[in-house]
C-alpha cells in the first residue's frame, strides 16, 4: 500500500472525475468507477481522520453537472462515510 501524506494545508478539494485522470477511458462500468475512485480516496481520509480535529477538511466536489452520479455514489460509500465528519 502506498503512504499518503496531505501537505499542510487545511482545506482539500476533491474532484473524482479529475483527480483520477482516465476514468472515462475505462473500459468497465460505474460500479467499478466508483469502486476505484473510493479506492483512491480511501487513504486520503484516513490520513485527514488522523490530523487533530479541525485541521484537514476535504471537499468532495462535482467538477461539472455530469459527474454528480459519480460524486454522490463515492461520496455515500461506507469506506467514507465512517471518516466523514
Amino acid at each position: 500500500m502506498t503512504t499518503v501524506r496531505l501537505l499542510p494545508v487545511r482545506m482539500w478539494n476533491m474532484c473524482p472525475s479529475s483527480l483520477f485522470g482516465g476514468i472515462a477511458d475505462f473500459d468497465v462500468g460505474f460500479e467499478d468507477t466508483v469502486t476505484y475512485v473510493v479506492e483512491q480516496l480511501t487513504p486520503l481520509y484516513i490520513e485527514a481522520a488522523r490530523a487533530p480535529k479541525g485541521t484537514k477538511f476535504i471537499n468532495l466536489d462535482m467538477e461539472e453537472y455530469r459527474d454528480l452520479r459519480l460524486t454522490m455514489e463515492v461520496f455515500k460509500r461506507p469506506a467514507l462515510q465512517s471518516r466523514a465528519a
